[in-house]
């Protein structure tokens, strides 16, 4: 990996937001990039619309490589951005001059952008007529055909899956031996219980955006290069993440059951002392 640092510009979460929209809808994704330029593009720069003489290849290393005839031969802060179709940065990285071709280095962050994108942008700042800043943009139908190199990228985790954070485990005593004890323990259990369901619901939601967007892809075609097996790694670590939520429920469950059991083993040796445990969701 290069030691340039890699701009991801979009947070996981927001991949749920960009949804099928950025898939779906066929007919803006495959415009002219000219005809998608909004009138607020800034004036200090300059778009034009690769043409096709020019060559984009992605490596199953992670390499992107742009050949753009009469492209500028040096230029200080070159970027590759990856954008949707409202021309907003997905992700951004370094391009350096590599022989005759621009090559930026990409990591997963970059290749989940690069399978919803609508364009990629090679940016050459001050490179245009007048000092304006240079953006060589590719449309999807132009760069469509590497998304099989992207596989090996994404390995076997589930695509655009922001997995959320676990509860930390309650401490459960082996018995209650003391009415504060018995009281901190009821509270620390019902507190549990409720980060518990919040995890829970967190997966749901996080595996049905996951999924769903994972599905589109598909059904729009843009992972039909890829192998069989890469197909199906994704499917399994969706599959997976259905254990997942199992397991939270099943944990939810037997904590329930053995912090009940042990207040009810006080409230029955301490009637005069007894305490309250009652969930969220009790009738």
């Amino acid at each position: 990996m290069s030691n340039a640092k890699l701009s991801p510009v979009i947070s996981p979460l927001s991949w749920r937001r960009l949804g099928l929209s950025l898939i779906a809808a066929i007919g803006v994704l495959s415009l002219p990039l000219s005809a998608q330029e909004a009138d607020e593009k800034p004036s200090n720069v300059t778009v034009v619309r690769a043409g096709d003489d020019s060559v984009v290849t992605i490596s199953t290393q992670g390499n992107v490589s742009i050949v753009i005839p009469r492209a500028p031969t040096s230029s200080s802060g070159a970027k590759l951005k990856i954008v949707n179709s409202n021309d907003y940065a997905l992700w951004s990285g370094p391009l350096t001059r590599s022989g005759n071709a621009w090559t930026a280095k990409i990591d997963h962050d970059a290749a989940e952008s690069l399978l919803v994108a609508n364009a990629i942008k090679a940016e050459f700042p001050g490179a245009a007529a007048g000092g304006k800043d240079l953006q060589v943009g590719f449309i999807r139908e132009q760069f469509q055909s590497q998304m099989s190199s992207l596989a090996p990228l994404i390995g076997s985790d589930p695509l655009f899956y922001d997995a959320p954070k676990a509860p930390a485990p309650l401490d459960m005593p082996s018995s209650l031996n003391d009415p504060a004890v018995a009281a901190s323990f009821a509270m620390a259990a019902r507190r549990y219980d409720e980060q518990l369901s919040a995890y829970y619901n967190q997966l749901v939601a996080e595996h049905a955006g996951s999924s769903s967007l994972w599905s589109d892809l598909k059904t729009a075609g843009r992972v039909s290069d890829w192998s069989a097996s890469a197909i199906a790694a994704q499917d399994n670590a969706y599959k997976a993440l259905m254990k997942t939520k199992n397991e939270v429920q099943a944990k939810q469950t037997a904590a329930r059951k053995k912090a009940t059991d042990l207040i009810n083993a006080w409230n029955s040796a301490h009637s005069d002392q007894s305490v309250d445990l009652n969930y969220r969701d009790d009738s």
